[in-house]
């Protein structure tokens, strides 16, 4: 849903005759602008904020299952 609240603010698709979901918010809003303003910067700051989150897991979970190996933490 949030992929279609944030369509309704592409002027693409709008003028298509499609109108995306109508709940798109501030935040929703001012990413857009933010985005539109400067595309590269956005996509780079995107890109590694989307690792940080994808290997901040990993190591977390690499670290959970290590210690589940060794027999340091319990089962949940």
């Amino acid at each position: 849903m949030k992929l279609t609240n944030i369509a309704s603010l592409d002027p693409v698709i709008t003028s298509s005759g499609r109108r995306g979901l109508r709940g798109a918010s501030i935040a929703d809003k001012k990413m857009w602008e933010e985005m539109q303003s400067n595309w590269e910067d956005f996509a780079k700051e995107s890109e590694k904020i989307a690792n940080e989150l994808l290997l901040g897991n990993f190591e977390e979970q690499a670290i959970t299952h290590t210690q589940r190996i060794q027999g340091t933490t319990h089962d949940m």
